[in-house]
């Protein structure tokens, strides 16, 4: 009977949202002990950031070196939180993100090292403003909301994103970690600074190097 509640109250929406979240710390929790399943129902997301000083000559190597193009779009995201700072404590990202399609992200943190390694559960969602009730109903408040423009390319075994955002130009690269080696060196950006900061963290580092009051990173 709670159960048909639940769903008649909250939604399909919210049910395939805490089922993800659900998923997601018990996952990590079986990583710890060393068990493989957890690999097996998230994926495993591996990742730099570079911050570069334009996009267009970034993209004129991706095209030189055979890249290719996949989708482009506008992103507006926001980043939560309970009132406990919960999440923030444990390294845990809950995210609600609007582009071309919408989708509600968990990600928990797996190593620290050269590279930037998280866990990642992500559904689509079928409505934005919905979802982010929900959010709020469930306890989660925004915490940070950013914005940025992208681009995606295919380079070799890696994905590779150019971000226009309010503070900058960044590249990520997303693949295995001699594949993301790899592709930077092809790029050029071998010898550049390798990020392994969110967002919120480089926003963060932004306004404290510009001594600026941190809010939303948005246009």
């Amino acid at each position: 009977m709670y159960r048909l509640i639940h769903d008649t109250i909250l939604g399909s929406e919210a049910v395939h949202i805490i089922s993800a979240y659900t998923r997601a710390k018990s996952c990590i929790r079986e990583y710890r002990f060393g068990c493989l399943r957890a690999a097996a129902i998230a994926m495993i997301e591996t990742e730099i950031k570079i911050k570069v000083q334009d996009l267009h000559s970034v993209k004129r190597k991706i095209k030189q070196k055979g890249g290719i193009y996949e989708s482009s779009f506008f992103e507006d995201n926001i980043v939560f939180d309970d009132a406990h700072g919960t999440l923030f404590k444990k390294r845990y990202l809950l995210r609600l993100r609007k582009s071309d399609r919408v989708t509600v992200t968990v990600k928990t943190p797996m190593e620290k090292g050269r590279y930037k390694v998280m866990q990642e559960y992500e559904i689509q969602v079928s409505d934005f403003d919905q979802t982010l009730s929900i959010l709020n109903i469930l306890g989660y408040k925004k915490v940070f909301r950013y914005q940025k423009m992208r681009e995606i390319f295919s380079v070799q075994r890696t994905k590779v994103f150019l971000d226009d955002t309010p503070i900058g130009y960044y590249i990520e690269i997303e693949g295995e970690g001699p594949d993301i080696e790899h592709t930077a060196k092809l790029l050029g950006l071998d010898g550049e600074e390798k990020i392994t900061r969110n967002y919120f963290e480089v926003y963060r580092d932004y306004c404290k190097e510009h001594g600026l009051k941190p809010g939303d990173m948005i246009f």
